[in-house]
């Protein structure tokens, strides 16, 4: 905006570079074609810091907690349960919920039929 002549600063530019060049003194033939080869014959990528081997015991032990995590909140769950439903005088109450809740959809599913009939999608024609 401000090379349109908009409010605000123009964005700040960083500084000169106060680092000096980088100068090798080379002191014979040899010592150059060393640095020549250390300097074009590397990897053109990142080379792995791990093996395969590492990695696949990483990622099987990460595989055996969340195993476990679930297995645990499975466990966790079932108990809490079956302790809703089945403990005390509450013997068949599940069953008289499920059918609540079976009703429930129904009803919902009636309405938005209502709402909905057949036909009424999305046509090009279909503008009101």
């Amino acid at each position: 905006m401000v090379a349109r002549g908009g409010p605000g600063k123009a964005p700040k530019r960083p500084p000169p570079s106060t680092e000096k060049p980088f100068i090798v003194k080379i002191q014979d033939k040899a010592e150059c074609t060393r640095l020549y080869k250390e300097m074009v014959f590397q990897c053109p990528y990142q080379l792995p810091t791990m093996s395969l081997a590492e990695a696949a015991d990483i990622e099987m032990a990460e595989m055996h907690e969340r195993e476990q995590a679930k297995a645990t909140r499975q466990r966790d769950q079932m108990y809490e349960e079956s302790d809703r439903w089945l403990s005390g005088d509450r013997q068949g109450a599940k069953e008289a919920d499920d059918e609540e809740k079976k009703t429930y959809k129904d009803r919902d599913w009636d309405d938005w039929k209502d709402e909905h009939p057949w036909g009424s999608g999305n046509k090009m024609a279909n503008v009101s």
